[in-house]
């Protein structure tokens, strides 16, 4: 799933810090709250949909995705065999130059009113394919930065080589 949530005044930034157990170290929806889309409807938002980042003319992140406007639904790997419930992509207010601020969004501190959140809810990687047989599986906690897990994968790959070597 995915909603846009636009932040227009300070009661809806505390609905949403209300929302979560802890706003400084999880972003996920502990409760259903209602709050206004990116056209300013109030709609219902379900438990489990996790604040990902702010969308913004300045946002260098996911652009070309965003460019795709309503027809970025084509984009889903998920259907409704992983729980989605959602068929289309909500359509953005004020055009479709826009990007997320940040790959991803660790805690509220520089969320403000005015703010278009993105929300997401989905499911692993892994769960997106079919059961088979795999000789090596890699997997990761969101927490981490994406360059640790790099570099972890390319020290792996050294010492893979280093040990099919010859002495």
């Amino acid at each position: 799933e995915e909603r846009l949530v636009l932040l227009e005044d300070e009661e809806h930034l505390s609905i949403l810090r209300a929302a979560m157990v802890d706003a400084s170290q999880d972003l996920t929806l502990k409760h259903s709250v209602f709050l206004p889309d990116a056209h300013g409807h109030i709609r219902q938002l379900e438990p489990g949909l996790t604040v990902h980042g702010r969308l913004s003319p300045q946002g260098p992140v996911r652009r070309a995705y965003w460019r795709a406007g309503g027809e970025r639904h084509a984009r889903w790997l998920t259907s409704e065999v992983h729980g989605r419930t959602q068929g289309v992509a909500e359509e953005l207010r004020g055009g479709l130059d826009m990007g997320e601020l940040e790959d991803r969004l660790w805690n509220l501190d520089a969320v403000a009113v005015g703010d278009l959140l993105v929300l997401r809810c989905g499911v692993s990687y892994a769960e997106l394919y079919d059961d088979g047989h795999a000789d090596d599986f890699v997997s990761h906690w969101w927490g981490e930065p994406s360059v640790d897990l790099l570099t972890t994968l390319q020290r792996h790959d050294a010492d893979v080589a280093a040990a099919a070597r010859p002495c």
